[in-house]
């Protein structure tokens, strides 16, 4: 007696002493489809405005040439896969500094606001009030695929 299996007009025939070898032919080819359905993982791309948030101490940043201090915290919107590094830097060190230069979020201290304390530096230049930017960007290379891409941000 034979037995006739078909899949995707795939006919297999078998003995009943060949029956497993026809069920397996039959199941590597239904597996066989069934993998080629599915994709590759791949992280996916955070929305717009959903990355990081930024909250300054007061609603601005202020500091002064007499070494004064002001903080603003960083927090990630999202949970990580894997860890999400920021550098943090001041376009004019000689008239404000930002520290710590790097924060580090895991998946387990993403929603964990970070601080960094700005200091003014004072230049020995008498030059009034002056605006400097302080820049927050992933560092691509060492963070989390679906952070890349994603907007630096200017306190």
């Amino acid at each position: 007696m034979y037995n006739r299996f078909s899949r995707h007009s795939r006919s297999y025939f078998s003995s009943r002493r060949g029956s497993a070898l026809g069920l397996f032919v039959l199941f590597t080819a239904f597996f066989t489809s069934l993998f080629s359905l599915l994709t590759p993982f791949t992280p996916a791309a955070l929305a717009e405005g959903e990355a990081f948030t930024i909250s300054e101490s007061g609603g601005s940043t202020t500091v002064g040439e007499n070494g004064s201090t002001d903080t603003f915290t960083v927090v990630l919107d999202v949970q990580p896969s894997t860890d999400v590094v920021f550098s943090v830097s001041s376009a004019d060190e000689n008239e404000a500094t930002a520290a710590p230069s790097t924060l580090t979020f895991t998946s387990g201290n993403w929603d964990t606001p970070q601080t960094v304390t700005v200091t003014g530096v004072d230049d020995s230049i008498i030059d009034g009030s002056q605006t400097t930017a302080l820049s927050i960007a992933v560092v691509d290379a060492i963070s989390d695929d679906a952070y890349d891409g994603v907007a630096d941000q200017t306190v």
